[in-house]
């Protein structure tokens, strides 16, 4: 691969053999694998501060959640999971919450679960994200 940068540091990376030599824009710089590299790591370090993932596996969910504890040492996980065993199937909300609680292979950000368990625990959106980024990188 050969790789070019451009002003605002941006890295693009083109096929070695010359290939796409015709795609590449006059204001774009050369630079070598090393610099490319450094390059995105920077952009990766700054903007990870930003980054909420989308969805997290249920393994990911339910480890943050029982690693997570309030001041009195009640595991986060606890108080969700006792809330959802207590609903009746009363309504649909319930019905789906429910089996979402007990059987979802992951989380997303905006789902149900995931914005039932922020409001029961008492999370800002902040916390609720925070909380989410940690799960993320918890892998087996």
């Amino acid at each position: 691969m050969k790789y070019y940068k451009n002003g605002s540091d941006q890295v693009f990376a083109y096929e070695a053999d010359g290939s796409q030599d015709e795609f590449i824009p006059d204001d774009q710089i050369l630079i070598s694998e090393k610099v490319a590299q450094e390059l995105i790591k920077k952009m990766l370090d700054a903007n990870y501060g930003e980054f909420v993932p989308d969805s997290v596996s249920r393994f990911q969910m339910i480890s943050i959640l029982k690693i997570t504890k309030f001041e009195d040492g009640t595991p986060m996980f606890q108080v969700v999971d006792e809330y959802i065993k207590s609903l009746h199937d009363e309504t649909d909300e319930n019905i789906i919450l429910k089996t979402a609680w007990e059987t979802a292979m992951s989380f997303n950000r905006d789902s149900l679960p995931v914005l039932t368990a922020q409001r029961l625990l008492g999370l800002t959106d902040a916390q609720a994200d925070e909380i989410f980024k940690k799960a993320y990188e918890i892998t087996t």
